[in-house]
């Protein structure tokens, strides 16, 4: 019983520096539920074929195929890449296994008790796990270099506290050795080697979480500041439409100036004149689709943005439906969705995008719905995740995050659905207005 449950903590140790060393380096398929359950089922299968005391060679084929076909399956790999990984994994995780138990065998007394012997082997497999694990981060880090990848300024903080682990469960194995101590002394000798290396694991799964955490703030903080800056640039459209008006309120003066220079025979000031005015950014073109300034301003680029894209646009704003959300909400809202919407229906056929703000009658909500083309359903092997299409993945896929943030301070709901017969995505959105 004692080794059955050893050997399952052993193989679910085993796991986690494999699937950590994965998820740090490749772009996963899915999310990260499926891959822990998947590297739960591969590992599991290797716990219960190692119950059948298969040869070594059978163990370490079952080892490379088991974490080949879990690289294969989860992550966007060649198939020559992911044999790469898995070979070397495998040989660190021999080497691992080799170097302490041929040097240290030595050091097992033959006479000793049963109980003598799984306290030894206990000792054994944390220091074989923990350089196991020293290895895999080592080749983590080198790997990153060779993929042009961020290197982490604390790496070698990092790597020195396994290393550290590693002298003292030598320390820990010479003096159980070698002592002539209790059972119980002995025990706790093992379970504390253990423990220190799940410690170690623990150290560096909270050191990975606190820097996704921290790059997750960062881009979302960076993504907050491009929408107050977009924000400003709608609101400097809003002052030149502003000027617009203002030319054209004044366009009667104009005309007389012209005339009177007419008058005066000047040709040459009455071109400079039409010049100047025919330059002027008042002069610029503008349209009207909607009662709300900024959201104006958001939707008259995007439709010269669709008109140069070859997209069909189409929008129904009523009027008062959006009074309630502030200025930068709006941006964030808007720019993401349409942003969104844009890039999946630019190259499809007949490609269009059909937007619709709406107060839902005696109720406080206002709903939004947009329908856009979409050439394929962005939810095929991605499940309730909408990725993204962008070269860098790992510095986009904010803007629906910006969005579900807006959602949820208006206490609202979003739905989003594809349509394979049409090959139209539908996104349906609700906020609340607040008395």
């Amino acid at each position: 019983m004692e080794i059955s449950a050893f050997y399952i903590l052993i193989y679910t140790i085993e796991g986690f520096i494999f699937g950590n060393y994965a998820i740090r380096l490749f772009d996963s398929k899915f999310h990260w539920h499926l891959q822990v359950s998947m590297l739960f089922i591969f590992y599991s299968g290797l716990y219960l074929l190692s119950r059948l005391e298969l040869s070594w060679s059978c163990n370490t084929v079952t080892f490379f195929a088991a974490n080949f076909c879990f690289l294969l399956l989860m992550y966007r790999l060649t198939w020559y890449t992911a044999l790469f990984h898995a070979a070397a994994a495998t040989f660190l995780m021999g080497i691992s296994e080799f170097i302490p138990y041929s040097i240290l065998f030595s050091f097992f007394h033959s006479s000793g008790k049963p109980n003598d012997y799984f306290f030894s082997l206990v000792l054994l497999t944390a220091i074989s796990k923990t350089l196991y694990f020293t290895f895999m981060t080592l080749l983590a880090h080198y790997e990153k270099r060779i993929l042009d990848i961020p290197p982490d300024k604390t790496f070698f903080f990092l790597i020195s506290i396994p290393i550290i682990s590693l002298f003292l469960m030598l320390s820990l194995f010479f003096i159980s050795e070698n002592g002539n101590l209790p059972t119980f002394i002995n025990c706790m000798i093992s379970a504390s080697a253990v423990l220190l290396l799940i410690c170690n694991l623990l150290v560096y799964a909270a050191d990975s979480y606190s820097k996704k955490r921290n790059q997750s703030f960062t881009e979302l903080s960076l993504q907050l500041q491009k929408e107050q800056d977009a924000t400003e640039y709608y609101k400097l459209l809003l002052r030149q439409n502003e000027n617009q008006n203002i030319l054209i309120h004044d366009i009667k003066k104009h005309i007389n100036m012209i005339s009177v220079l007419n008058d005066k025979n000047e040709p040459k000031k009455i071109a400079e004149y039409i010049s100047l005015l025919i330059q002027s950014p008042a002069l610029k073109e503008s349209a009207h689709l909607c009662d709300r300034e900024i959201l104006d301003a958001i939707l008259c680029r995007y439709q010269t943005r669709c008109r140069e894209a070859g997209v069909t646009f189409h929008t129904d704003i009523r009027s008062g439906t959006t009074e309630f959300v502030t200025d930068t909400d709006m941006t964030s809202l808007f720019c993401n969705l349409l942003e969104n919407a844009l890039e999946s229906a630019t190259g499809t056929a007949e490609a269009f995008i059909e937007l619709s703000v709406s107060h839902r009658e005696n109720t406080p909500y206002t709903v939004l719905v947009m329908t856009n083309s979409c050439g394929s359903d962005p939810f095929v092997r991605h499940g309730e995740r909408l990725p993204t299409s962008k070269p860098d993945k790992g510095r986009h896929g904010y803007g629906m995050k910006s969005v579900c943030r807006i959602v949820e301070k208006y206490h609202g709901e979003i739905q989003n659905y594809y349509e394979g017969s049409t090959q139209t995505f539908h996104t349906i959105l609700t906020l609340r207005q607040e008395p």
